[in-house]
């Protein structure tokens, strides 16, 4: 009886912790190649200059200048150079992850011209597993990624081009 309790106990526990995930707590833990221009220094300072209310820049690992946008409770943006910038959010799904219910959402946008920006979108558990499948989303959820999917009309006629 006293191992049921405990099991439980711990059962629960952890997921709670599941639900009290924040992006800054995901961010902290991204693999170092998942954008390896950025070391865990620079996100961990990045993360205290927002708390401090300060600008978030840093040198990072390519003698460039990288600054963190913006942070809330589910979202970042990043601007790691003049040609890429990165969201990351943390979604809801509507089916569970690895015992989760949610999924981070990275949004890479390549480019420096507003007219020729191409974005890629990868989906990953909160512990940086990519996933091979797009998770199913609220509706809500599908139209925040979808407004950070970054297709212009010159990345859409190529690819109808490149169709035929």
């Amino acid at each position: 009886m006293r191992n049921i309790f405990l099991s439980l106990l711990l059962a629960l526990s952890i997921s709670g912790m599941a639900e009290d995930v924040q992006i800054r707590d995901v961010f902290r833990q991204m693999p170092d190649s998942i954008l390896p221009t950025l070391s865990v220094n620079n996100r961990l300072d990045m993360i205290d200059f927002m708390d401090s209310h300060m600008k978030a820049e840093v040198t990072n690992l390519l003698e460039g200048k990288s600054e963190m946008t913006a942070l809330g409770e589910d979202s970042l943006t990043i601007r790691v150079s003049d040609a890429l910038n990165i969201s990351i959010l943390l979604l809801n799904t509507t089916e569970m992850i690895d015992s989760c219910n949610q999924v981070v959402c990275l949004v890479q946008t390549y480019g420096t011209d507003s007219l020729c920006l191409n974005s890629k979108i990868e989906f990953y558990t909160i512990q940086w597993q990519k996933l091979s499948h797009t998770p199913q989303l609220s509706e809500t959820d599908k139209h925040r990624v979808l407004s950070l999917d970054k297709k212009t009309i010159l990345n859409y006629m190529d690819a109808i081009l490149k169709k035929d």
